[in-house]
């Protein structure tokens, strides 16, 4: 087929007017992990430790079955990490994207309020995670676990 075979769209798309998913909407977090990303150092780490420690809640994908639902873990090159979403629809979305929800079945999202989450993750530490992984993808970013606790200490100001 040629370019004059193909059918033309009798309405042109404006982009402005194309719905865009609950989990790709970029967030104020992810201009700070992409920051960091392109140039590592304390001026742009720091402001994105601080944001993650503030958050409301932080998210996980529910693995297991009530009332024995854990957080995934997984490896990433080799190494064993939990996965954190800063945005539910991200941890649905993952969820569904790893088969970790028969299809047609809702997500079983666990959430918790920042403090709560690391000691969740460090609790998985004690099982052999060695990474919190967030927002998996275009806009993830890791902490190491066993650092934690001393970051929570340092940035979350409490509400």
């Amino acid at each position: 087929m040629t370019d004059a075979e193909l059918p033309t769209d009798p309405e042109p798309r404006n982009p402005a007017s194309i719905e865009v998913e609950p989990a790709d909407v970029r967030t104020d977090l992810d201009e700070l992990a992409a920051a960091a990303r392109l140039a590592a150092g304390p001026e742009t780490l720091e402001p994105l430790w601080a944001a993650t420690m503030n958050l409301d809640r932080w998210f996980f994908a529910g693995v297991g079955a009530f009332p024995n639902l854990r957080p995934f873990s997984g490896m990433i090159d080799d190494e064993p990490y939990v996965m954190a979403f800063t945005v539910r629809a991200r941890a649905e979305r993952y969820a569904r994207t790893q088969n970790l929800v028969p299809e047609g079945s809702k997500p079983s999202i666990l959430s918790f309020p920042v403090v709560e989450a690391a000691k969740l993750c460090t609790h998985q530490h004690a099982r052999g995670a060695r990474w919190v992984v967030f927002d998996d993808g275009w806009a993830g970013w890791r902490i190491p676990i066993r650092q934690l606790a001393a970051m929570v200490s340092k940035y979350h100001e409490p509400a």
